[in-house]
């Protein structure tokens, strides 16, 4: 599950979120990059993430890869989203 908390500036939202697994534990090291731009992080040990993106009049998509895991995909203003 990932949540995301934004705090708006003037182009850009600083998004936050915590990535976990299908039994809640938290996933250190996943992927977390804006679709079709070179901006990205990783998780932390606790599974937290934060990055900037940029709004500019499309929805930004934020995509999470992981050894062992599918690809998913998520539009950032999605309060929350399954990641099992």
């Amino acid at each position: 599950m990932v949540g995301l908390l934004g705090v708006p500036t003037s182009t850009a939202q600083t998004v936050q979120g915590t990535v976990v697994d299908a039994e809640g534990e938290a996933l250190p090291g996943v992927n977390v990059s804006i679709m079709d731009t070179y901006r990205g992080t990783t998780t932390d040990a606790q599974g937290n993430f934060a990055l900037d993106v940029p709004f500019d009049g499309e929805i930004p998509r934020l995509r999470f890869t992981f050894i062992g895991y599918e690809p998913v995909e998520i539009a950032v203003d999605e309060p929350a989203s399954d990641l099992r």
